[in-house]
């Protein structure tokens, strides 16, 4: 099944290339996820949040991507060494 998700990846990075749409980042991070590319997938969905500021998929996923990463222990950032400065707690 991995290998449909790296042909996934191949064909959204070609669609990427000609129309960088925030959607097409968000499925692109959707792919690299279920290969477990992790950092990859967080990447994207702030490539998405760059094109589009209010793109709600993209925040959603990449706080799935940061508990993921959290509960796989696989990366560490989201704009900075330490992911926990950026993740914002509600008094």
């Amino acid at each position: 099944m991995s290998g449909d998700y790296d042909v996934a990846v191949e064909l959204y990075i070609k669609s990427v290339a000609l129309c960088p749409t925030a959607e097409v980042h968000v499925l692109l991070g959707s792919a690299f996820r279920v290969l477990g590319k992790m950092e990859e997938a967080i990447a994207e969905c702030k490539r998405a949040i760059e094109i589009d500021p209010e793109c709600g998929d993209a925040f959603n996923d990449v706080g799935t991507y940061l508990l993921d990463c959290r509960t796989l222990r696989r990366c560490n950032s989201f704009g900075t060494p330490d992911a926990d400065t950026n993740i914002r707690r509600s008094p």
